[in-house]
């Protein structure tokens, strides 16, 4: 069985908690080096604003959900480790090769953009379009 929750948290960011002590869901965008391609997308329900949030750290996909309230002079918030988890990607050549591409411009390993475009294109071409 897949881990979640406060489990898999605290195996994600083991090294965080051993030099901190914790870790919460809503240090995740602004304090922690190697978060990338941080995603919130939201909606209204009622007084509350609900989010899923995604992000990508050391190579993987992962997501969590929060709510915050929708009032300016309301500072409420509710984060919900139980929902965090690994996004599941499809095992396929094309998705592969686009998060070595997502690792190696996270790891600053392109020099230029050509190089960048060009393996997106090798990516491209391991996608049959019938």
């Amino acid at each position: 069985m897949k881990k979640t929750g406060r489990e898999l948290l605290e195996e994600v960011f083991a090294d965080r908690i051993e030099e901190y002590g914790e870790i919460e869901l809503s240090e995740i965008e602004d304090c922690i080096d190697g978060v990338t391609c941080y995603e919130e997308v939201g909606f209204h329900n009622g007084w509350w604003i609900e989010y899923t949030a995604t992000f990508r750290y050391k190579g993987k996909k992962y997501t969590f959900d929060y709510k915050t309230h929708a009032s300016d002079n309301v500072c409420d918030s509710e984060w919900y480790e139980d929902t965090f988890a690994e996004v599941e990607e499809k095992d396929h050549p094309a998705i592969q090769k686009i998060n070595l591409i997502i690792e190696g411009i996270e790891n600053e390993e392109f020099e230029t953009w050509d190089e960048i475009v060009r393996n997106l294109e090798e990516a491209l071409e391991l996608i049959e379009v019938k």
